[in-house]
């Protein structure tokens, strides 16, 4: 169902493209639909109501693209040089000296001297701030805007770089200056930014700028970050390490396991419990694609416990893909999704082997790390150029010696912060992690001399699709005889050669 919703968003994608024909793709998926529907009534056959599923859950995503292609053209049609948008700001980006850079609208609205509409989605401001008070800007601000808009939409020439865009929920871009930007009310916050205002006063009080990355890598908020830390850690290949993943959502289950552990609750009183910190969690951290995912495949495995039931992390995994795409189509094609997925797809498929091929000459613990670091280097090697177009030639060895240390110190901290909410005065103990990040960066930044870019282009739609096929076939989820194996792989191998140097 997972690989049916994932074709069918690739191939409305381009149908939606293309103006006039935006509505074939959705009703010939309906007629398919119905027409094996009627005939799983007559002949009740279980493979035929199998591709009756398959083709709604193909034929969900168009549904969800044609509102989503909808929205984009009436976003197009509200804006022109008369109008002035008001919205709220949601987020702020700094540069490397804390200077305001681009700030995020939400609740935006299309105003003229006639009527006011509803902009769908957020805009992204890139505010010189020259003869700006940059005091009165903060997230929760209510702000006026006079400019020009650039709104993306399914028809752009750079459809790429437009989805990279619209998959954030990000419509429109555009510029201002001092006489074209206003501040109309103080802010108003929301519980999320409440929260997370209060965790950085206690990092601002008792941290510096290196324990600032561990607010960072609690709520993947990296827009505190100074840029030179940012780029230390993409150049060594350890940028993800800012992302909210499963790591984190480990910690909190198992924090939340003891304590409820304790009070003897029985197991759907705490899969109850833990599912509802879980949403909370991933409410605070925006519902990034990361955090979604990681919840998701915890809250089944979580399940499959409670009910004495084998655990399947493909499947917890591909219904993670499923949720995720039904709410949002186009997130498919976002870095955030891709690397995600990719990196958890190659610790499913490829650990394995590797665990049996370094277990006999390494001890467990070691050989089970080397081979999790080794899986997520080649599972997102190419990706990382397709997206980037960067080589971390050292990557591997940077996570090998960085995620271990790393994942200690932010243990500390994910525990001092939350019993600190409680206990303030032990919030003191944050500073320890700023000095184990002063070292982990040093030694970043002597690796981080090895990555180098390359060419996007390299890199194909096609070349990625034959990866995960190649990651397939060599784990143990194809059943086939070596031999064939291996000349399957083999072939596979080239085909990605080929398309990378021809």
């Amino acid at each position: 169902m997972a690989v049916a919703m994932i074709i069918s968003v690739v191939f409305s994608t381009g149908i939606f493209c293309a103006e006039k024909s935006k509505f074939i793709f959705s009703i010939l998926l309906l007629a398919i639909f119905a027409v094996f529907l009627i005939i799983f009534a007559f002949l009740r056959k279980k493979w035929i109501a199998f591709v009756a599923i398959l083709c709604l859950f193909a034929f969900l995503p168009a549904i969800s693209m044609f509102v989503k292609s909808k929205q984009l053209n009436e976003n197009l049609q509200a804006i022109d040089d008369s109008n002035f948008i008001v919205g709220r700001i949601c987020d702020i980006s700094q540069n490397s000296n804390n200077e305001i850079k681009n700030i995020y609208l939400e609740n935006v609205r299309i105003n003229s001297t006639e009527n006011s509409k509803k902009f769908y989605g957020k805009i992204i401001v890139r505010l010189n701030t020259d003869n700006v008070d940059v005091s009165k800007i903060h997230i929760g601000s209510q702000v006026k805007l006079y400019t020009t808009y650039s709104v993306y939409t399914l028809q752009d020439e750079n459809l790429k770089q437009s989805l990279q865009y619209i998959s954030k929920g990000v419509n429109a871009s555009c510029f201002a200056k001092s006489y074209t930007f206003e501040v109309l009310e103080n802010e108003q916050l929301t519980v999320r930014e409440n929260i997370k205002n209060k965790v950085f006063e206690m990092f601002d009080r008792f941290g510096d700028s290196f324990t600032n990355i561990g607010y960072a890598m609690m709520f993947g908020d990296s827009a505190t970050i100074d840029t030179d830390f940012k780029a230390v850690l993409t150049n060594s290949g350890t940028g993800h390490l800012l992302a909210v993943s499963g790591f984190h959502i480990t910690i909190l289950i198992g924090l939340l396991s003891f304590i409820l552990g304790k009070l003897k609750l029985r197991k759907f009183a705490k899969f109850g419990i833990i599912a509802v910190f879980l949403l909370f969690y991933s409410y605070i951290c925006a519902f990034s694609v990361s955090v979604i995912r990681a919840c998701i495949m915890s809250l089944v495995m979580l399940y499959a416990v409670s009910r004495n039931k084998e655990y399947d992390k493909l499947s917890a995994l591909s219904l993670a893909c499923i949720i995720l795409l039904l709410f949002n189509p186009l997130v498919l094609f976002s870095a955030s999704f891709l690397l995600s997925f990719l990196a958890v797809l190659s610790i499913i498929l490829l650990k394995p082997l590797f665990d049996r091929l370094l277990g006999k000459i390494l001890k467990e613990n070691f050989a089970s790390f080397v081979s999790l670091c080794l899986s997520v280097s080649l599972g997102v090697f190419l990706a990382q150029i397709y997206i980037f177009g960067k080589v971390y030639v050292l990557g591997f060895t940077a996570n090998l010696i960085t995620v271990p240390v790393i994942s200690a110190a932010f243990s500390m901290l994910f525990l001092v912060v939350i019993l600190g909410l409680i206990f303030p005065f032990i919030f003191f103990l944050i500073r320890f992690f700023g000095v184990v990040v002063r070292y982990v960066l040093m030694l970043n930044k002597f690796l981080s001399f090895a990555s180098f870019e390359i060419s996007k282009t390299l890199v194909s739609e096609t070349c990625l699709i034959l990866s995960v096929a190649e990651m397939f076939v060599v784990s143990d989820y194809v059943f086939m005889r070596k031999k064939i194996k291996i000349i399957t792989a083999s072939i596979l191998a080239a085909g990605i050669i080929l398309t990378i140097f021809i």
